[in-house]
């Protein structure tokens, strides 16, 4: 993509600088260093990468080469979608198009995606790990999306985790998690994380456990990690010991938020 540069003479490093970007982003980007240090004067044509022309916006077309998500229904300012195992819920940068919110794009859900525009998650109110299938809720309303990201409402999260054998572990989990890292671990100075086991359905004839989980809170991987810690990691997680899998072992399965309550039951097992 090429543009006319109407500015004072400069590198195109200090242009794209002017132009909203970061200096960390620009080291991360395809744009190499001998680029940006090349000299632009007033009235030259500039020819940029489509992803930093584009930076801040979704792409809007959903990628092919990954289930679809379904619209599960819209109720109020809320819609809830069921995203797919294998996805993320939001891109890093525009060139990534295996997002849910890309997938919003391409249907024609504006409202979800023009707020919050200066982040990539836009009206998310959670996120989703990429293997974790189930229940994604959005808001088109600016001030709610605030309200619960500085928690002053109510929410309550349950997941259905699959694990193998008959589950015999606490139904109540606490432990001092890590949050950053590729792996998260058991620490004495990490962070307090707690969760609830409400209902263990045992499958003998495959042998495995389905457990219903609550969160009121959520720390990254943290269903993932407790649960490995009790002897009993999910199935398909074979980065916390699980058994190898063609379906990753955890649903988003229902969302309350004020009186509102959001319920996936697409869950398909192997």
């Amino acid at each position: 993509m090429s543009f006319c540069w109407l500015g004072k003479k400069s590198t195109l490093k200090d242009i794209l600088i002017e132009l909203g970007h970061s200096r960390q982003g620009l080291k991360k980007s395809e744009v190499s260093r001998n680029s940006l240090d090349k000299i632009f004067e007033k009235g030259q044509e500039v020819s940029l990468p489509a992803s930093l022309m584009n930076k801040g916006e979704i792409y809007p077309k959903y990628s092919p080469h990954h289930e679809r998500p379904k619209i599960l229904e819209e109720r109020g300012p809320f819609l809830a979608v069921s995203k797919p195992s294998g996805i993320h819920c939001h891109p890093l940068h525009y060139g990534e198009n295996d997002n849910l919110l890309s997938f919003l794009r391409e249907e024609g859900h504006f409202d979800y995606i023009n707020i919050n525009n200066e982040h990539m998650d836009r009206g998310l109110m959670y996120r989703l790990d990429y293997e974790t299938s189930g229940l994604t809720l959005l808001t088109k309303d600016t001030t709610l999306l605030k309200e619960l990201r500085t928690k002053k409402l109510l929410k309550n999260k349950t997941y259905l985790a699959v694990v193998s054998g008959e589950y015999n572990g606490p139904l109540e989990l606490e432990n001092d998690l890590t949050t950053t890292g590729k792996k998260i671990r058991e620490s004495r100075e990490g962070k307090k994380a707690q969760l609830k086991i409400i209902d263990v359905n045992y499958d003998l004839s495959k042998n495995r456990s389905i457990l219903k989980v609550v969160l009121n809170e959520g720390l990254r991987h943290q269903i993932r990690v407790q649960l490995a810690l009790t002897g009993f990691p999910l199935m398909g997680d074979t980065l916390y010991g699980g058994e190898a899998s063609d379906v990753f072992g955890l649903h988003s399965y229902s969302y309350t938020v004020g009186d509102e309550t959001f319920t996936d039951s697409n869950f398909y097992q192997t």
